[in-house]
């Protein structure tokens, strides 16, 4: 289940590489509200996807529902730049029972340069797994309306992508039975290992922390006791009240 603090201290950072070349950088900006900024450069500086976020959460009946909102940016070198909107989270389970979280509502894509826009609604399909969506892209004026579609899309997020009933990607493809057994082990178990008074965060990834890394990443962290987490994080939130209010 859930256990706090929530979200990571102001400062904390993470910096990392994957295998073919990709680097990931990002920053806790603000505590109160939460802000997450990154950075995102592909291989070869093929694209950089950038922004920040931060939410909004509601509780329901063993449910958790958070709304996020910023900016998500990716950049390529002719100069195109794709925004994408933001969904909303869904937790299910969050007090009792295996948590799941689902992606709900609509995800909006913009590429301005081309005028073009994709929208893509979740879970709208009876029968299908909450993963599953619909949508289309569209040319758009000025204005951001829509003026003529341009060609259908459905497909599930963690599955495949048709586009006029033609398959654009398909995750069998990248990870069959011949190539899954050589695929790095995701980063879903980790455990926190006590040397003197610090913690190293050791973590199964597909991913490489850079290094040189700025001092404050999230892998290597001091161990303060609960107390002292739970007074760090109070301190923050009337830091930040003081700074808005001015």
């Amino acid at each position: 289940q859930f256990t706090k603090p929530f979200n990571p201290t102001l400062g904390e950072t993470l910096q990392a590489s994957f295998p073919d070349g990709t680097k990931l950088y990002l920053e806790q900006t603000s505590h109160h509200p939460p802000v997450t900024s990154w950075l995102l450069i592909g291989p070869g500086q093929s694209f950089r996807y950038y922004g920040w976020s931060t939410y909004t959460a509601s509780f329901g009946y063993n449910r958790l529902y958070v709304k996020q909102s910023g900016a998500r940016i990716c950049e390529f070198p002719d100069g195109t730049k794709i925004t994408a909107g933001f969904s909303m989270d869904r937790y299910n389970n969050v007090y009792w029972g295996d948590v799941i979280q689902e992606v709900l509502g609509e995800y909006v894509f913009k590429d301005v340069k081309h005028d073009l826009s994709c929208s893509l609604y979740l879970n709208q399909t009876k029968h299908l797994p909450s993963d599953a969506f619909v949508g289309s892209i569209d040319k758009i004026n000025k204005a951001g309306e829509s003026v003529e579609a341009v060609c259908e899309a459905d497909g599930s997020f963690l599955g495949f992508l048709d586009f006029d009933g033609v398959r654009y990607w398909d995750f069998r493809d990248n990870y069959s039975s011949n190539t899954c057994s050589q695929v790095p082990p995701p980063p879903v178990r980790a455990h926190v290992k006590a040397i003197g008074n610090s913690c190293t965060l050791q973590v199964h990834s597909i991913y490489s922390q850079l290094q040189p890394t700025l001092p404050s990443p999230s892998r290597i962290w001091p161990c303060p006791s609960w107390d002292t987490i739970k007074r760090l994080h109070v301190s923050l939130s009337r830091i930040d009240a003081v700074v808005a209010v001015k």
